[in-house]
């Protein structure tokens, strides 16, 4: 993994947002046409409540793992973005905050 980008989407409550749609429609959409890009890989996470009950500021975050950060960006900048961005409005009303990124540290214990 040399390159993340993360996608955070801020959820009101839980009609906002299709999870099973995002999981099995548009993210298979995402790793179809942008592999040629250098995607390797993503991973979804659903956020829960804080220790003390709190409800988090963002819901579902996901973060795509690329080969490069030229690739990454020609992905999002490329032609079939517009497919992928399209797409959004099928499970989510609100738009998503986009984030690029160099990973600097990762553990496993």
């Amino acid at each position: 993994m040399s390159y993340v980008t993360t996608i955070l989407y801020k959820v009101e409550d839980d009609t906002d947002f299709d999870l099973e749609y995002y999981l099995n429609e548009h993210m298979p959409l995402c790793a179809k046409v942008w592999e040629k890009y250098g995607m390797t890989g993503w991973s979804v996470t659903k956020f829960d409540v804080d220790p003390q009950g709190a409800k988090p500021v963002y819901a579902v975050r996901c973060d795509s793992y690329w080969e490069s950060e030229e690739g990454a960006r020609k992905a999002f900048n490329g032609p079939e973005s517009s497919d992928v961005m399209a797409d959004i409005v099928k499970y989510s009303k609100t738009q998503p905050i986009v984030l690029f990124g160099k990973p600097l540290a990762e553990a496993t214990i």
